[in-house]
């Protein structure tokens, strides 16, 4: 249960953002909506301790008029298990991200560059001991969009930095689906 209420939080925290802008355009209620996952990879002196591990990602994005840009607010879980050890480390974290894509929004095939800030709650579990912390972070990266009716779908990857005691870093690759009028 202690691992749920922040992930509660944080998804009430984007949805009842998203509300109000979501008064501003007609049609659907998930329009610029989207939902990922797939396989996390931890970099530098994390990658000695951990297995490759999950995220998940639940988000909104809105595009900017006349401008490439679009800011995303997610929520993500990131989670990881110990190579040697029974230990878990839950990565729980609200980003706010800056996307540029080149191409304009007709286009079926977009590529875009992506990057933001986010708030980390990270929560460490063993059998011994338990320890949660809530910590800074940015991230950056890349990915393409390919639209498909209603639907548009993505892959990306965007390295991440987590400001802990001994910096954290990982690289999720997602690969989801987007509510949209492409």
């Amino acid at each position: 249960m202690r691992r749920l209420l922040p992930v509660l939080a944080l998804l009430a925290v984007v949805l009842l953002g998203a509300r109000p802008a979501q008064a501003q355009y007609s049609g659907s209620a998930f329009k610029n909506l989207y939902v990922g996952g797939g396989p996390s990879y931890a970099t530098g002196d994390a990658a000695d301790a951990l297995n490759t591990g999950f995220n998940f990602v639940f988000g909104w994005r809105q595009g900017i008029s006349n401008s490439p840009l679009s800011v995303r607010t997610e929520l993500a879980w990131y989670s990881f298990g110990a190579k040697d050890s029974d230990a878990n480390a839950d990565d729980f974290a609200l980003t706010v991200n800056l996307q540029a894509s080149p191409t304009n929004r007709e286009a079926k095939i977009r590529p875009y560059l992506i990057g933001g800030v986010a708030l980390h709650y990270i929560d460490i579990e063993s059998g011994l001991f338990s320890s949660y912390s809530s910590e800074f972070g940015m991230n950056g990266g890349g990915g393409i969009e390919i639209g498909a009716g209603q639907i548009a779908l993505f892959g990306e990857a965007r390295y991440h930095w987590v400001a802990t005691n001994q910096n954290f870093y990982f690289v999720p690759v997602t690969f989801g689906f987007r509510f949209s009028r492409f």
